[in-house]
């Protein structure tokens, strides 16, 4: 049994994914560490990752169905080093292109996090909103709005 992950919005307990049932998935969990570990600044990363890495992931995982069980946004876990993402599926680590575009995307957050004030109520319910209920067109409203890189062949522009 795995150790429970929590919700960065609620700060709650995620409920445990029904192991009745056949579906099995693969998660890509990305961990960050970062200097002087807390609550806080994880709260920010894992919001900031929602945002460079979720939103995108809608389009870029064509797995719509892992999303049933896990990968509900800010889903994440606190570690003495800094926190563990749990949001995003193995999508990502298919191609070199593809585990860049994480890797990028990830030192955006960590840059964002580090660098601006907290995601007003609106975005955080609207990142909610997006990712668990895979809603496209307001996800490309948030990577518009926040100019979030929204396929592989985008990283060439940074």
């Amino acid at each position: 049994m795995c150790d429970p992950d929590f919700n960065v919005y609620t700060l709650n307990q995620n409920p445990a994914p029904n192991a009745a049932t056949n579906l099995r998935t693969a998660g890509g969990h990305i961990h960050v560490g970062y200097e002087n570990p807390g609550w806080e600044m994880s709260v920010k990363i894992i919001q900031a990752m929602d945002l460079f890495l979720a939103i995108p992931s809608l389009i870029l995982d064509t797995d719509t169905q892992r999303r049933k069980m896990y990968g509900k946004a800010g889903a994440f876990r606190e570690k003495e080093y800094g926190c563990e993402y749990r949001t995003l599926s193995n999508f990502w680590i298919k191609s070199e292109e593809s585990v860049k575009w994480a890797f990028n995307q990830t030192m955006r957050a960590v840059d964002f996090a580090f660098n601006e004030d907290y995601l007003d109520d609106e975005t955080q319910m609207n990142l909610q909103l997006a990712i668990n209920n895979q809603d496209l067109d307001l996800a490309c409203k948030i990577a518009k709005k926040f100019n979030i890189l929204m396929s592989f062949e985008e990283l060439v522009l940074i």
